[in-house]
């Protein structure tokens, strides 16, 4: 069919390419897609590709999202109440297993084993800002939430219970968000300029987090964990 056609053409094209292995939006989009660009002839909208075998398209991000466009953007798709359909956790996350599974836990779209939710010892707090922080902002937001986490986390282990993560705040400014403060910070790059991303107001675990490594260390759950309709 055209999807196998379009498959064989990129392994044609790219499957020389070592870079493929380890990134592979590169390679298809310098060999397979932009050489082969035709306007689609019955819609505007769309690109032939592959010998004109498949039509190209962009898929709208605030349904079809990638971690960042699911989290950061949370507050714009739900203004505008629409339903993501799919949920992407791409290769700039983090490439280990781990990372990806966490925020896909975080959006309720994982699916563990009944003993995941079966545990019942755990302990969950609630961040409060201080009024200087609030008052100082930038980084002091974030540094005193994470006191707090680490405090919770010691009471956790003394306890012998399991964290369930908190919703931090991020900072209020873009060198104060503690990842991928670029998106949030104005910037004239192909041809988007002094474009700017909203700073969010919850932050994902996975931006602030080490999830790999906590795992390893300590029992954890993720911050949407009491929602979840599976827990007992």
């Amino acid at each position: 069919g055209m999807d196998g056609a379009a498959a064989r053409e990129g392994r044609r094209l790219s499957g020389s390419s070592n870079y493929l292995a380890g990134w592979d939006q590169g390679p298809i989009n310098d060999y397979v897609l932009r050489p082969h660009f035709k306007r689609h002839t019955e819609d505007a909208k769309l690109l032939h590709v592959a010998g004109n075998t498949v039509a190209l398209g962009v898929l709208p991000m605030l349904q079809f999202t990638t971690a960042f466009t699911f989290y950061v953007q949370r507050g714009m798709r739900d203004r505008l109440g629409v339903v993501p359909f799919s949920l992407h956790a791409i290769f700039s996350h983090g490439k280990d297993h781990s990372r990806k599974r966490a925020l896909l836990r975080e959006a309720g779209v994982w699916h563990d084993p009944p003993s995941y939710y079966a545990d019942g010892r755990y302990l969950s707090f609630t961040v409060q800002l201080p009024r200087h922080a609030e008052a100082e902002g930038g980084f002091e937001i974030v540094i005193s939430q994470l006191r707090q986490f680490e405090a919770a986390l010691h009471m956790a282990l003394l306890l012998n219970r399991t964290l369930i993560l908190p919703h931090l705040r991020c900072g209020d400014r873009a060198l104060a968000y503690p990842c991928y403060a670029w998106y949030h910070r104005g910037f004239n790059s192909k041809g988007f300029a002094n474009a700017k991303i909203p700073m969010p107001t919850i932050c994902p675990s996975y931006y602030w987090l080490n999830i790999k490594l906590a795992e390893e260390l300590f029992p954890l759950r993720e911050p949407s964990f009491l929602a979840n309709p599976r827990v007992p």
